[in-house]
């Protein structure tokens, strides 16, 4: 609340609720002489929120002022609390989208390896590879295309500088906007602090998924024998699990600031968003593959077998 002091004395506030449900309002503030400015009392109500009648008194070094209080009405507003629970986006939403974003590009790429003009017979599929098997891969999408190496995209070829840096970016242009601290009141009051609590989680812990990864790729990499033994270039697994995880990063992060803002617009805001997001993915990552499979270097007819 706002006091002046006309006295010519210091005063000193105090506030009385009659309302049995409440507790002692603790603060005490002081005003100087012929000042005015805002006090602050700090209580705890409970049984409901309707207004609570109180009283504001004041003391001075003289004595009790005249009038000794003044009848207020207390209005009583419920503490926003955070909904960790909206954190669950990620394991609802960002997984499912993140599996829908890699997986269907990935067989589309082994049906169409070199373009989407014609379907391509398995052991035509990868001829003249180091890491190629005798007579090819059957069925077409047998998992151990996974362990073939993109010689195409070199060891020096970084991950955040491909498409994955741009979907970070709009995820984090999306928290920014509706996340911001001036929107953010604007938007959801009095539960502002309270969500944006919510959201600055998910935005770290998207960062840290998001920044993992490039150590994917490592992980991923294999050792071949016309190498010496090295692990030279990254692989199809590789990029696929690194394409997922930051794709679970952008998309929990998106669902969860929408659950947290809990506004039908930041909704329909991060579906428009994860949709494009996968469109994205399907574009670059067929893209990213044919690149590092017959980007360069990869003509040269050897068979090595390769090792973890």
């Amino acid at each position: 609340m706002t006091a002046t002091n006309i006295t010519p004395s210091e005063i000193t506030l105090m506030l009385t609720v009659t309302d049995a449900s409440c507790g002692q309002a603790v603060g005490t503030p002081d005003l100087q002489p012929y000042s005015s400015g805002d006090v602050t009392f700090v209580m705890s109500c409970t049984a409901g929120e309707q207004p609570r009648p109180a009283e504001v008194s004041a003391q001075s070094e003289a004595g009790p002022l005249v009038p000794s209080s003044i009848a207020v009405i207390i209005g009583l507003a419920p503490v926003a609390e955070p909904q960790w629970s909206a954190l669950w986006w990620y394991v609802w939403l960002g997984v499912p989208l993140s599996l829908v974003g890699v997986v269907p590009p990935y067989l589309f790429w082994l049906n169409r390896p070199r373009g989407n003009t014609r379907r391509v017979r398995t052991e035509e599929r990868f001829q003249h590879t180091s890491d190629q098997p005798t007579g090819g891969l059957e069925p077409w999408w047998d998992p151990r295309y996974l362990k073939f190496s993109l010689p195409g995209i070199t060891s020096d070829w970084s991950f955040q500088d491909n498409w994955a840096s741009s979907v970070g970016l709009a995820a984090a242009l999306f928290t920014t906007v509706f996340a911001g601290g001036d929107s953010l009141d604007a938007i959801v009051g009095d539960e502002a602090q309270a969500t944006l609590g919510v959201v600055a989680v998910a935005a770290g812990l998207s960062t840290g998924i998001i920044g993992s990864g490039p150590l994917w790729l490592t992980i991923f990499k294999r050792r071949y024998d016309d190498q010496g033994g090295i692990a030279k270039h990254n692989t199809i697994g590789g990029v696929l699990v690194a394409s997922i995880i930051v794709l679970l990063g952008t998309t929990g992060l998106l669902f969860t600031a929408a659950a947290a803002v809990a506004l039908p617009l930041a909704w329909i805001l991060a579906a428009i968003a994860a949709l494009l997001l996968l469109v994205y993915a399907w574009k670059s990552i067929p893209q990213t593959l044919a690149l590092g499979r017959f980007g360069g270097g990869v003509d040269q007819a050897t068979s090595v077998s390769a090792s973890l």
